[in-house]
């Protein structure tokens, strides 16, 4: 016993890891899929297993990489949710071990520590390592680029260069919001080398950026890329409107900036990441101070809205700052350090404990104090997957004896982007879209539509896409919570003439 104890000491990432895995992994599916969720998961499938559909997320903006990585682990995994979050979960481990090393060489191992005991238990990160979105991995392209950020400019050899690279190309197949972190070391490296700092210019950055190019060659082969590229981000602001001086925008990003890692942190936290920040004292640990604060700059320049999810993968950083915060406070008394711990530790880990067992109560809890809770998305909302996932219970009831065919409008999110997550590639239920923008005019010369094998209609509350005239209400699953609601439809069958029968 006393041995196990002392390896436990001795390698307290073995620990942490243990620790975090069940922080991610219980319940995981106790929160029912979210609208992008079943977008992003739709989108994976698609382009693993259509032909010709490698890159179809580019029709909307995003870089298909982690689309990929959830339509492959779905080969594996039956169930497109568990494979989808799994990823994040992976994904998110890879952010703490980041955490823990980066830590650990510019901090000392009890930063290290501590700092990963602060990203294992804070309920923003617990959440979002349990979301099938990009979020989790933007937020471990940020980690490492800032560790090999920091080794590329103390030895600017070429694996160093090499590495960055990848991870930089990398990160932008992910998603664009990457861009941030790299114009945060760009902004660090120029600030370096005009200040003459000890830190030489080396021509092997253009390698890195000549490696980052490569990794993204794929892309710009797309047309589909170049076009939602020119058109500019629904997130992001462009030079034009940043040239125009929006300052309320501004005002209410800054405040979302700080109420953001106010709650979701808690005060103990808070507070140590301001003591942590104001001790950092040696040249590495001002740079990850200065990622940090111009990532969140660039983050309330550019936004076009600031909110928890968009938020999450830049606030890594404060996990070491807190921790660094603590250890700097150098507390002589063990049991005062031992209160102190608990104190900063008790209120996130308690919600996070909530989170796990009761998603609606955390919400709850939190939409109490801010309005940042994101209640409405998760909980309330259409686009929470409540009201979904009942309806994918019935449609697997139904199916068990006979095969079925399901129609949704043309639309993404919840529930037609869920059916067909869940139902793609099922050889009982075969999704497609049943909406009067797909059909002619002749269709409804008829007054009734029959098909050789059950028909149902799903439908966000009662939105039937022009088909009205076909269709009878047989079921309405009612969100719990909030007042939004999915009806499924079948064909009317009382006519016996004027009908046009559908072969599948």
């Amino acid at each position: 016993m006393l041995r196990k104890i002392k390896f436990l000491i001795n390698k307290p990432f073995f620990l942490l890891s243990v620790i975090y895995l069940a922080t991610r992994l219980i319940n995981l599916l106790k929160l029912p899929i979210f609208n992008d969720e079943s977008i992003y998961i739709d989108w994976g499938f698609k382009e693993i297993n259509g032909k010709g559909l490698a890159f179809y997320s580019l029709f909307d903006g995003k870089p298909p990489f982690l689309m990929w990585v959830f339509g492959i682990f779905h080969k594996f995994i039956s169930d497109p949710l568990f494979a989808g979050r799994f990823v994040s979960v992976i994904t998110g481990f890879l952010t703490l071990f980041g955490i823990y090393k980066l830590s650990k060489r510019y901090f000392g191992k009890k930063v290290a520590t501590l700092a990963g005991i602060y990203y294992t238990i804070i309920p923003l990160f617990v959440f979002f390592d349990r979301q099938a979105l990009m979020e989790s991995a933007v937020t471990m392209i940020g980690v490492w680029s800032l560790y090999y950020f920091l080794d590329f400019i103390g030895k600017p050899g070429i694996k160093n260069a090499i590495i960055l690279g990848v991870i930089w190309g990398l990160g932008i197949f992910i998603k664009q919001s990457v861009l941030v972190f790299f114009l945060a070391e760009a902004i660090i490296y120029i600030f370096l080398h005009i200040t003459k700092r000890g830190y030489k210019f080396s021509p092997n950055l253009f390698l890195s950026l000549a490696v980052s190019q490569l990794v993204l060659t794929p892309l710009y082969f797309q047309k589909n890329f170049w076009a939602a590229a020119s058109s500019g981000s629904r997130f992001m602001m462009d030079f034009r409107q940043i040239l125009s001086f929006p300052i309320s925008a501004w005002i209410q990003n800054l405040k979302g900036i700080f109420m953001i890692p106010f709650w979701y942190l808690f005060l103990p936290i808070f507070l140590l990441t301001i003591v942590g920040s104001l001790s950092c004292k040696e040249s590495r640990q001002r740079i990850i101070l200065a990622f940090y604060i111009l990532s969140i700059a660039l983050i309330l320049i550019f936004s076009i809205n600031v909110s928890p999810r968009y938020l999450v993968a830049f606030l890594f950083p404060i996990t070491i700052l807190a921790a660094h915060g603590f250890d700097q406070l150098k507390i002589k008394k063990i049991l005062l350090e031992k209160i102190l711990f608990i104190v900063s530790i008790i209120i996130p880990a308690s919600l996070s404990v909530v989170l796990l067992l009761n998603p609606p109560s955390y919400f709850y809890l939190l939409n109490k104090v801010t309005s940042y809770s994101q209640e409405s998305e998760y909980v309330t909302n259409w686009t929470s997957g409540y009201a979904t996932t009942q309806t994918i219970s019935f449609i697997h009831k139904v199916s068990e004896k006979t095969p079925v065919v399901v129609g949704v409008r043309v639309d993404a999110g919840n529930p037609e982007s869920a059916v067909f997550a869940y139902f793609n590639g099922s050889k009982k239920v075969f999704p497609l879209y049943f909406d009067s923008r797909l059909t002619t005019q002749e269709i409804f010369s008829f007054d009734c539509l029959s098909t050789n094998i059950p028909f149902y209609f799903v439908a966000r509350d009662d939105i039937l896409a022009g088909m009205d005239k076909f269709l009878i209400k047989v079921a309405v699953f009612r969100n719990p919570i909030g007042d939004r609601f999915v009806g499924v439809y079948t064909l009317k069958n009382d006519c016996k003439e004027n009908v046009l029968n559908i072969t599948f």
